[in-house]
């Protein structure tokens, strides 16, 4: 024979002031367990946004450095350059960019 649980004894009546005293321990720990993730959302929201962070510096990074073959791509489809005009005008447009670097870095 399966002995019964005292908390599921059907003889068992529960008093409404230990009724009460189990509702609020149960919603204290609703709440505390929701402050804990809220505390947790945040951090993982932080990381994420550092970790986008980072990203994005290295996406700045890697777009700063293909800049004079970006903008070659980007007037090459506007403008019909010639075999003859294809070297000087990437010769030019690296040396804009070339000497753009060196006046923000003094700057």
């Amino acid at each position: 024979m399966l002995r019964q649980h005292f908390l599921f004894a059907p003889c068992l009546t529960w008093s409404p002031e230990f009724l009460e005293v189990l509702q609020s321990y149960f919603l204290f720990l609703f709440f505390v367990t929701l402050m804990l993730l809220r505390h947790s959302l945040r951090i993982f929201l932080a990381g994420i946004s550092l970790l986008l962070l980072l990203a994005s510096c290295s996406v700045v990074r890697l777009s700063y450095s293909q800049e004079p073959q970006l903008t070659w791509w980007w007037l090459d489809h506007y403008v019909n350059f010639s075999r003859e005009q294809e070297p000087l005008a990437k010769e030019a447009i690296y040396h804009w960019f070339v000497a753009g670097r060196k006046n923000c870095a003094v700057a």
